[in-house]
């Protein structure tokens, strides 16, 4: 014989062996348990992804301002011939955007044939996303500028000939 030792008698204790809960769970929790994984997923994702993209400009950065620093003496000479400051910023700036040019002909087709790869884990956005690829190549773009402009600057207030003596 079956004795209940709920105080509300013999039903509850059936509905707790039978697997039913007091408190129904919302559509909510349901959805986001059954999705929690592919969510993590995706902020990992974006965490990598901003990662990388971190990589990327301040790899960016560092070449650019390698570049320039390299070429103070050249810097330093045209303004010792009295070229404006303001052709030598634009000499600069002009092989710095050559640079970006080909790295994003070269970058954007490439990324947007490796984003095949993670189709499956992308949802509602294809691989390619022009908001998305848009924001990066600004950055990159601001970047790239920053990083040219900012040696360029310090070069040209360098006397013209410290520049010449330099080795």
């Amino acid at each position: 014989m079956f004795y209940s030792t709920h105080p509300r008698g013999a039903a509850f204790d059936a509905h707790a062996v039978a697997g039913v809960r007091d408190a129904p769970e919302t559509a909510n929790s349901l959805v986001g348990d059954t999705l929690g994984s592919q969510v993590m997923a995706a902020r990992l994702s974006a965490l990598f992804g901003g990662l990388v993209l971190l990589l990327v400009c301040t790899g960016l950065y560092g070449s650019m301002a390698y570049n320039v620093a390299m070429r103070t003496k050249e810097i330093g000479l045209r303004m010792a011939l009295g070229i404006p400051r303001a052709a030598v910023l634009w000499m600069v700036t002009r092989e710095a955007c050559l640079v970006l040019a080909v790295g994003a002909l070269v970058g954007v087709p490439a990324g947007i044939l490796g984003s095949r790869v993670f189709q499956s884990m992308l949802f509602e956005v294809g691989g390619w996303d022009p908001v998305a690829i848009s924001w990066a190549i600004s950055l990159l773009v601001g970047v790239c500028v920053a990083a040219a402009i900012a040696p360029a600057r310090r070069a040209m207030r360098v006397d013209p000939l410290v520049a010449l003596r330099c080795e």
